[in-house]
């Protein structure tokens, strides 16, 4: 069987499954177990029962459909009201920069590549920044941009958009119901939102569509295919042609930060991975996580050590299966900003005022998706006019905000149990000598392509 990691791509019907539902209700999706989370951030976006529904049959769908078969366990359940014990926590969390360009290259490579900003109006990226965005944000975390022109007409940064929402769920509103998406994009963009620019040109009425139809048109122009085969297989681009979440940052687009992905590195963890020292079993060390083949992969995935949500969410799950306790994610699930250390940054030698730093798309700060931060439109100051770190450097985009930013997923941790022998002996595994250098990822090799283009486009040397 071959075996998914974040780099393959996902055959998961979920959404697909969804619209077909929507449709046709005698040809619903029933997947065997389906939970029963609320709306990410406990949003108003989902109104009634067929909403809730279809949103809980997409995350079963992606839990039932996404070759896991080897990776599952009893430590970890889809069910969180069935977790005997369980206690919500925020310990699954790391921090949300890119961190393949930053073990690729130096900081200020790393910074570059993020913030990667092209002229507006490119054919192909269409909006300021979003290269950078499309090509390294792939730690549950997206950020755009925003500029604006200074008094002496120089184009500058002026805030920094950031977003965790997941891709899926926006897909299955604009499946099942126009109007709560909607009333979603009106939400986050504090405008009216057309049709049009959530379905595509001559859309103006969207519920006379089938469900199918809707789910090519909005993954088409606003949230791209990732790495949905199906939805490329109908012509759907990998990435969205339209400018409004390229703009807006609505949600998330890049491949890897799906509700597919977060599913199997989480279950990927969810086992007691130990060595023995001195006849005594210790939990494995994230290096030594991924430096062998534990379900099958031709190739131990020890390149999934060298990021931040990987290893986080892994080595956070499998310290609670090390004890014996079964983990799965709190109600609601969804991706959300943990933590955000906004005293590192300063405006005029104080701290940066309270009506630049805005959260939103969540019930209070335990379940934010949304930050936006910087000087409104209606302020004459700038992003740069902000300085971080003890040697106050000028804060020029969102890599520097998200060094600062923490995200995850909340979980529910189960009672502990006895974990046996055999368990720890099938999670073996063996010091890694000498340490893994993440510099040697394959992954440096694009990237290092990126960088020559930058350089190309840029002109700089």
């Amino acid at each position: 069987m071959a075996f998914r990691n974040r780099d393959a791509i996902s055959k998961s019907p979920a959404i697909s499954q969804v619209a077909k539902a929507a449709g046709d209700p005698v040809a619903m999706f029933q997947p065997s177990f389906i939970p029963s989370y609320q709306a990410p951030g406990h949003l108003d976006d989902l109104d009634t029962n067929e909403l809730r529904s279809a949103w809980n049959r997409v995350i079963a769908s992606e839990y039932e459909d996404g070759d896991f078969d080897p990776l599952r366990s009893r430590f970890f359940s889809l069910d969180f009201q069935g977790i005997p014990g369980g206690l919500d926590a925020d310990s699954v969390r790391w921090t949300a920069d890119p961190a393949e360009p930053n073990f690729c290259f130096e900081p200020e490579t790393a910074r570059k590549l993020s913030d990667w900003a092209l002229d507006a109006g490119h054919p192909v990226h269409s909006a300021l920044s979003v290269r950078g965005r499309r090509e390294t944000h792939n730690e549950y975390c997206e950020y755009k941009i925003v500029y604006s022109v200074d008094a002496d007409k120089k184009l500058r940064p002026k805030r920094v958009i950031f977003t965790t929402e997941l891709r899926e769920y926006w897909v299955m509103l604009a499946t099942v119901s126009p109007s709560r998406l909607k009333h979603a994009a009106d939400q986050v963009t504090g405008r009216s939102v057309s049709w049009s620019e959530l379905y595509g040109p001559g859309v103006d009425a969207p519920e006379q569509l089938t469900a199918e139809e809707r789910e090519v048109l909005f993954t088409t122009w606003v949230s791209g295919a990732a790495a949905k085969e199906k939805l490329l297989e109908k012509g759907v681009p990998a990435q969205p042609i339209g400018t409004l979440n390229n703009q807006e940052a609505l949600f998330m687009t890049h491949g890897i930060n799906g509700l597919d992905d977060l599913l199997y590195i989480v279950l990927y963890g969810a086992h007691p991975f130990a060595r023995k020292q001195d006849g005594v079993w210790i939990p494995a060390t994230k290096d030594e996580i991924f430096s062998k083949s534990h379900f099958g992969e031709t190739n131990p995935p020890i390149q999934l050590a060298c990021r931040h949500a990987d290893p986080g969410a892994a080595t956070g799950a499998a310290a609670q299966a090390f004890e014996g306790k079964t983990v799965g994610f709190a109600d609601p699930l969804g991706m959300y900003i943990q933590s955000f250390a906004d005293k590192d940054f300063l405006f005029a030698g104080k701290e940066v005022p309270a009506e630049w730093i805005n959260f939103s798309r969540g019930s209070g700060k335990k379940f934010y998706q949304r930050l936006v931060f910087g000087p409104p439109d209606d302020s004459p100051h700038f992003l740069d006019e902000i300085t971080v770190g003890d040697d106050h450097q000028k804060v020029t985009g969102g890599f520097q905000i998200a060094q600062r930013i923490e995200v995850g997923p909340w979980v529910r941790i189960g009672d502990p149990s006895v974990v046996t022998e055999e368990e720890f002996k099938l999670h073996e595994v063996a010091p890694l000598e000498p340490p893994h250098s993440c510099a040697l990822a394959g992954v440096c090799r694009r990237l290092r392509r990126l960088r020559d283009e930058y350089k190309e486009i840029t002109k700089e040397p």
